[in-house]
């Protein structure tokens, strides 16, 4: 009979065994989380994809381009109108026919998109499902429900405060731009001008100076009072992109700080502007909303013309050229050299937490992800829709 003996482990071997797992661990842990953004990051640009399709979508079915927004501030944005786009048909039916009442006691009814509308007149789950659009959320930044709620109450017509925004948030904006100075709204920048209020609603200086493919829809009231309805149709159609759809950005990944998402400004005016952080905290509010700094929920620049320039910090009046920003520029340490007062640059840029690119949805219905090191002329060339600059992205 033969007596088989059999070694255990030593301390040492076990050790090594151990440590040799570690390893395995450290060098799969990367290449997980690299899979995992690669995926993430595939989502985000199906997510353009389908925001690119909804135009074209919107274009056939109402003979013309999504309009950058509907009438005054506190209209609903682009995105609103993409609703019936994008499989959300009930969304679309609150935003178009809500009855608002506004401080004269009439109501104003569809596409009221103000924090009262928002606050008052909205259910919880109807807030939770507008929050729940995750065709418009990059999921490297966010998740589930995604809603920024004032923490107090607008007077109805919402013209107390320039700064609230609420609504569901999101994480892409229109491209919007200008190359000339409004003379109409001297402490405006001009490129969202067209989305303040109803007296710029068909004037030169509000549309005829943008460069970009959106602008805002054709309006007119009729009735008062209770029978007071608004009635819109688009302004312009695809022929307005002379440099063709294929050379023309429509919407991208809007720059959000590290450290910023889900702030939004709330408040009455002198609080707000006594705030030296109010502008960084500005970059990610509800993007139903428009008007004044509102704007920039929706749409942001590639071009501009810098109207609030301070030649103290670089930036004097004139045209200037966005870049594409990272995730941590103006973040929680912020720009020092920037005041309360400015529009900072970057705070209306375009820009993705995906490392070293933003993407971008073109005319032509393609996704191509674009280097935050790209020249600036190009990214200029892809934000005029008609200045006949032969660019071609690398």
């Amino acid at each position: 009979m033969k007596i088989r003996i059999f070694r255990g482990f030593t301390i040492v071997e076990l050790l090594v065994v151990i440590a040799i797992i570690g390893v395995l661990i450290a060098l799969l842990l990367p290449a997980v989380q690299a899979a995992r953004e690669a995926a993430r990051r595939m989502q985000c640009s199906n997510n353009l994809k389908q925001i690119g399709l909804a135009i074209h979508n919107f274009h056939d079915s109402r003979n013309g381009i999504v309009p950058s927004g509907v009438f005054n501030q506190n209209r609903t944005s682009s995105f609103g109108l993409l609703y019936p786009f994008i499989e959300q048909p009930a969304l679309y039916e609150i935003v178009s026919t809500d009855p608002n009442i506004n401080s004269s006691g009439g109501y104003r009814s569809g596409y009221v998109t103000s924090n009262w509308w928002w606050n008052n007149t909205l259910t919880e789950p109807q807030r939770n499902g507008f929050g729940s659009v995750t065709t418009f959320m990059c999921p490297s930044r966010r998740s589930g429900v995604q809603r920024f709620d004032n923490s107090r109450n607008n007077e109805p017509d919402g013209t107390d405060n320039i700064w609230d925004a609420a609504g569901p948030l999101g994480d892409y904006a229109f491209v919007f731009g200008t190359t000339t100075a409004n003379s109409v709204s001297s402490g405006y920048s001009a490129w969202f001008a067209h989305l303040i209020d109803q007296n710029y609603a068909d004037t030169a200086d509000a549309t005829n100076l943008l460069v970009s493919p959106f602008r805002k829809a054709i309006a007119r009231e009729t009735g008062s009072g209770s029978s007071f309805r608004m009635i819109w149709e688009t302004r312009d159609n695809f022929a307005r992109i002379t440099d063709g759809l294929s050379n023309q950005f429509f919407v991208g990944e809007k720059h959000i700080p590290l450290g910023r998402v889900g702030k939004c400004p709330s408040g009455n005016f002198a609080t707000l502007t006594a705030s030296p952080d109010i502008t960084r905290n500005g970059s990610d509010c509800g993007y139903l909303q428009t008007g004044y700094r509102k704007s920039v929920n929706a749409g942001r620049a590639l071009v501009g013309y810098e109207q609030w320039g301070d030649a103290s910090l670089g930036f004097p009046n004139g045209e200037y050229v966005y870049p594409i920003c990272r995730a941590s520029d103006f973040s929680e340490t912020g720009n020092p050299t920037h005041t309360k007062f400015h529009q900072p640059i970057r705070y209306i840029a375009f820009g993705s937490w995906h490392s070293g690119i933003c993407p971008f949805v073109l005319g032509d219905g393609s996704v191509r992800s674009v280097s935050v090191t790209i020249a600036n002329p190009v990214l200029r060339a892809f934000a005029h829709c008609s200045d006949g600059t032969p660019v071609s992205l690398p």
